[in-house]
């Protein structure tokens, strides 16, 4: 009796406390809904609500589909609001390549949400290998592209003819327009674009890469403020594409209002009466011109066909693997130069006898006030220094800012004259000094503490930084041109995607520059490749660990082995003896290099 009545007790005491928490749960959730009835997101109005989902709509891609899981009422709000279901983003990492199926149901839903809001288009297709599912998209765009005012397009060459058709509708309300073929496109295909009055009226921005000016309609294009044409990118190498220079002269003609242009690996082609009589295209509001790995040939025939009374930037990136092509600077002597405010040359080599032709070339310009000296190859003359420091015909006697970026062997003494004599002589001899300095070196390479002060006595703004990132066997940094990448680093796959489905792993794509989802540069983001870094664990022997001096022994005679054989050379010794003459030469050569800098130090022009 004992025994039931305890068990009758515990059992009455187990109801009572499953009771208390039942209730306790209760009122904890009575206590989170009054809290959320008074939390200070319910005091917004449901307009500056509807301007957040707007907002957050263009920043993720899942953006609607999570808000509307929220409560009833942001789902509600979410549903009345058009604009935040405007953006079709196809992105690998949400839609990898066996879900573009499940993208186009998604598209006809946002579609009808939509309504009549102006769309935004970013579609990435170039990996994606369906024919039939690309054409179903372009035709399920097709009515929806008159109202649309942003389209980023990455495609392959070969299914562009696809897209060309649908793409015709295009044009009323078109503001930003972004198509980037891949290295492929050796038939280019013609775009036909929705004119209006004869123009397209709205179109600000504008880039092409890979497909050449004439595959656009010859009409008037008042808009247009930022231009970008990218020439074709190799695997290998850093060879551009050939284009007849008429082509992109129309493209320019039809521009009046053009502020901005970029030319990357365009190399032209004259024809006809081009031959004898340059063109004279006059774009008035133009002030920024950059021109990316391109020979000095095709420069000269931009520079002496345009009139840019306005001009006030310059931005040359040279590629420092063709430094044949660098004593041409001088050729650039153009009347629309003249009058440029900032100058940024990157990978011009300028030292020894290239560095006369740029001196000549910084005398053209004397109302230059910032200069950027970006990778020159090897090192940056010390007379150049010298020669800035002298007067009395003083070199851009404006110059009040000066950007010195991955200058090898750069030395603290010749700034320091440099800024000295800047200083001393300003005012009354008819020269500035300079106000900022901005110093940017490898981190092996960074002055000393005590030049550092000397300088910083000597300026007003100075700035000595570190690379980032840093590469440790050139002096140039990643956005250089010699380090363009053949093919552009996979997406990182989103959280548990990888695990979940290792099927949809995105492949390594052709080369392209940057990603259709644009930045703050028109979408111009370069993208580089690295090989895969091993980060297992180090090798390790019995006993006791592997140095890594070992490893690197270990690697070269590995390498050794492996190269050797294919010039005849079998034979152990006579590969350690070819390897030590390889290494020889190599010392050799790079002496001779610091014993020229060493010896240039004492030696004017």
């Amino acid at each position: 009796m004992d025994n039931e009545s305890e068990t009758t007790i515990l059992e009455a005491l187990d109801a009572r406390r499953l009771r208390l928490q039942q209730d306790l749960e209760t009122l904890d959730k009575q206590r989170a809904h009054v809290l959320a009835q008074k939390a200070p997101i319910r005091r917004i109005v449901d307009d500056i609500l509807a301007h957040i989902f707007e907002l957050g709509a263009a920043e993720e891609v899942l953006f609607p589909e999570k808000v509307s899981s929220v409560s009833r009422h942001w789902r509600k709000l979410i549903l009345q609001t058009p604009s935040a279901w405007s953006h079709l983003i196809l992105d690998r990492r949400v839609f990898p390549q066996a879900s573009l199926q499940v993208f186009i149901r998604r598209s006809e839903v946002f579609l009808q949400r939509s309504q009549s809001a102006p769309l935004t288009l970013m579609l990435d297709l170039l990996p994606i290998s369906f024919e039939g599912d690309v054409h179903r998209l372009m035709n399920l765009l097709h009515d929806h592209f008159p109202r649309c005012t942003v389209l980023h397009m990455h495609i392959d060459a070969s299914w562009l003819a696809v897209a060309a058709g649908p793409l015709s509708s295009l044009g009323p309300a078109l503001q930003d327009l972004d198509i980037r073929t891949s290295h492929s496109n050796s038939n280019p295909v013609t775009l036909s674009l929705s004119e209006v009055a004869g123009c397209i009226p709205a179109l600000q921005s504008l880039v092409l890469s890979n497909l050449p000016p004439s595959c656009l309609p010859p009409t008037r294009y008042p808009a247009l403020r930022h231009l970008q044409l990218h020439g074709v990118q190799w695997h290998f190498g850093n060879d551009g594409s050939e284009w007849p220079w008429h082509g992109t002269a129309s493209l320019l003609e039809s521009t009046p209002n053009l502020q901005s242009l970029t030319l990357n690996r365009m190399e032209f082609i004259l024809d006809g009466a081009e031959l004898l009589t340059p063109r004279h295209i006059v774009l008035k509001n133009l002030r920024s011109l950059t021109f990316e790995c391109m020979e000095t040939r095709s420069i000269a025939i931009v520079l002496e066909s345009l009139e840019a009374p306005n001009l006030k930037s310059l931005k040359m990136r040279y590629d420092p693997t063709k430094m044949g092509d660098h004593w041409c600077i001088h050729r650039l002597e153009a009347p629309c130069v003249t009058g440029i405010e900032e100058l940024e040359v990157e990978g011009y080599a300028i030292y020894g006898s290239n560095l006369p032709w740029f001196i000549r070339t910084l005398s053209t310009i004397p109302r230059l006030t910032k200069l950027v000296i970006s990778n020159p190859p090897l090192f940056l003359d010390s007379r150049f220094f010298d020669i800035m420091a002298t007067g009395p015909n003083w070199l851009v006697p404006r110059l009040n800012e000066l950007h010195l970026i991955a200058c090898a062997n750069l030395h603290g003494q010749d700034l320091i004259r440099l800024l000295r004599a800047r200083s001393l002589n300003a005012g009354g001899c008819g020269v500035s000094p300079i106000r900022s300095l901005t110093i940017r070196m490898s981190p092996l390479s960074m002055l000393e503490e005590d030049v550092v002060s000397v300088i910083r006595m000597n300026v007003g703004d100075l700035h000595h930084l570190p690379l980032d990132p840093y590469s440790p066997d050139r002096y140039l940094s990643l956005h250089s041109p010699v380090f363009r990448a053949p093919t552009p680093p996979p997406l990182p796959p989103l959280p548990g995607q990888a695990e979940a489905h290792p099927q949809f792993a995105p492949p390594w794509d052709p080369p392209l520059l940057g990603n259709p989802f644009g930045d703050d540069n028109m979408g111009f983001v370069p993208q580089f490749a690295h090989p895969p870094v091993y980060t297992g664990p180090s090798a390790t022997t019995t006993g006791s660990t592997t140095t890594l001096a070992t490893r690197r022994r270990q690697r070269s005679s590995s390498i050794a082995s492996s190269v050797w054989p294919r010039f005849g050379i079998v034979s152990d010794d006579m590969q350690h003896i070819a390897t030590a003459l390889v290494v020889a030469s190599v010392t050799a050569i790079t002496t001779s290099i610091a014993c020229y800098h060493l010896m240039s130090r004492h030696v004017r022009i």
